[in-house]
């Protein structure tokens, strides 16, 4: 097994706790500066607010700024499209667009520049570093595409692993992806959480996967066994922590993040 180094940024991942708060205020404050310098939107927001400026100069003060609501944000499309008076940018400097489901109405538009691209890919690279993705992992990708799964791409393929889209509720497609291409990972949507623990005979996940006992079916059937629960609407999907992570019952996470999450898509 390669020896692979413990932290994807060591120098931005091991701060101390002085040097994480000079940095996030730092960052906060030139952010501000340029949010309130190019955003009309955000511009009349502080004016009613009342606020100004000077009047914010550390991260103390963030209590003294209004709460922006989604519906403001949809409401600033509509009536200036296409990403509305919040936009900090032109059209032309925005390289990538995702949106939101709209399960709850018109779909929220998110406008990308190229370097909020790179920034996505370098703090994406990380939460999949820690959650112990290395250049050997084959990660299926469920994530629909308009919900920011280019940017899982980015990472996944930045720390040298390798992505294998597999497409949103393919669970035949996925299942292929381990028995036939050897997946040992697993990117998936969080809405909401659920573990699947092979049946004995099976404490291991490949195992089960390349002895042919998991189908959608078998998947399915688990659900119901374990009383699992979904929402109205909401379609079960498949999930697994791959290869011996996994033992029976026990469910070994490397750092913070967990190493793959249950899909369950709307």
């Amino acid at each position: 097994m390669a020896d692979y180094q413990k932290y994807w940024n060591k120098r931005a991942e091991t701060f101390s706790e002085t040097e994480f708060r000079f940095v996030q205020q730092k960052a906060f404050l030139n952010e501000l500066k340029y949010v309130w310098q190019n955003s009309i939107f955000y511009q009349e927001k502080f004016a009613n607010a009342g606020l100004s400026l000077q009047d914010i100069k550390d991260l103390d003060d963030l209590n003294r700024i209004p709460f922006t609501e989604k519906t403001e944000l949809r409401d600033s499309q509509t009536n200036h499209p296409p990403l509305g008076n919040h936009a900090i940018v032109p059209m032309e400097k925005v390289s990538r667009v995702y949106s939101t489901s709209g399960t709850t109405g018109r779909p929220t538009y998110i406008g990308l520049t190229r370097h909020d691209i790179e920034v996505w890919r370098e703090t994406a690279s990380r939460a999949l570093w820690t959650g112990g993705f290395r250049p050997n992992s084959i990660v299926p990708l469920i994530v629909a595409p308009y919900l920011i799964a280019d940017s899982y791409t980015d990472a996944i393929e930045h720390i040298g692993a390798t992505s294998l889209p597999t497409g949103v509720g393919a669970t035949d497609r996925l299942i292929g992806a381990f028995r036939n291409i050897g997946a040992n990972g697993l990117l998936a949507a969080d809405i909401p959480c659920r573990t699947l623990i092979p049946p004995e005979p099976f404490p291991d996940f490949r195992d089960w996967v390349n002895k042919g006992n998991l189908t959608p079916k078998a998947i399915a059937d688990t659900i119901t066994d374990q009383k699992i629960h979904f929402p109205k609407g909401w379609i079960p999907y498949f999930f697994q922590i791959p290869n011996a992570l996994i033992r029976r019952g026990v469910i070994t996470q490397i750092g913070s993040v967990p190493y793959a999450i249950l899909a369950t898509i709307a």
